[in-house]
């Protein structure tokens, strides 16, 4: 069935009321002091990123409240994909036909390194390659490597996985347990580089100089869903805060290992 001309005036008129509602709604809010933008992130965004983008927010936007929580980034995408949300930040997927109905908005690239202790054989390296990393005992982070989450879990798709020894939801845990025995882990270099561990020494990150790693962090959208106004200004914040940082898509190319400081 196809709308007639004054079908079509009616529901465009009917998108226009709409839009003014959801803008009002949004302004009372913000009056009222209860403007709110909730979404979730890569655990490691929220080492320094997304906490530098919230002192960033209390200058620009002193009335929102903003909520995160965190999840790898498969789990995310489906929660985009399945409930509406406006938006959410992940590792961004090579394949993006897979997950239709979603559009991504780079904001910099990352890579993978290896997080060692002064206990691990590999302390003290310059470089390792994938095979040092298998004979490594592995932390993982919740379901990594067991289920078809995305990020990490897809970048070693085709090679075999670690020799996952402990699983945790904790990065906290999985710090402690890398400085003070000989487990190792992947953390990404860039999102993690205020490590206190790293600045300490207790933590040395070492580059796999055999196995492409970067990738690309991205805001994720459903493209049927409008961002409010609050939630324009987030990720105007957290782009601030990235250039800043000189965290950008040029920093890295897909392939080329980064120094091993």
């Amino acid at each position: 069935m196809t709308p007639t001309a004054a079908g079509r005036a009616i529901l465009k008129e009917a998108q226009t009321i709409f839009t003014g509602v959801d803008a009002i709604k949004q302004i009372a809010e913000a009056q009222r002091g209860h403007a709110q933008v909730a979404f979730a992130c890569l655990p490691c965004l929220n080492d320094w990123v997304i906490p530098n983008t919230l002192c960033q927010l209390r200058q620009s936007l002193p009335e929102l409240a903003v909520s995160t929580t965190t999840a790898n980034s498969g789990a995310i995408v489906d929660q985009v994909r399945a409930d509406g949300v406006p938006f959410d930040i992940v590792i961004q997927d090579a394949d993006d036909g897979q997950h239709r109905g979603v559009t991504y908005q780079p904001l910099f690239q990352d890579q993978y390194v290896l997080y060692v202790g002064r206990r691990s054989p590999l302390y003290g390296r310059e470089m390792i390659t994938y095979a040092d990393v298998l004979a490594q005992p592995y932390i993982a982070y919740r379901d990594e490597f067991q289920t078809r989450n995305g990020g990490l879990t897809a970048m070693i798709a085709q090679r075999p996985r670690p020799n996952v020894q402990f699983r945790t939801d904790s990065l906290a845990v999985m710090k402690h347990l890398i400085a003070s025995d000989d487990y190792v882990a992947f953390f990404p270099r860039y999102m993690s580089q205020q490590d206190s561990y790293l600045q300490s020494g207790a933590i040395q990150r070492l580059t796999v100089v055999d196995q492409p790693l970067t990738f690309t962090v991205s805001v994720v959208r459903r493209r049927q869903v409008a961002l409010s106004s609050q939630e324009t200004g987030v990720i105007e914040n957290l782009e601030k805060v990235i250039r800043s940082a000189k965290l950008n898509p040029t920093d890295l190319k897909e392939g080329v290992p980064l120094s091993q400081n």
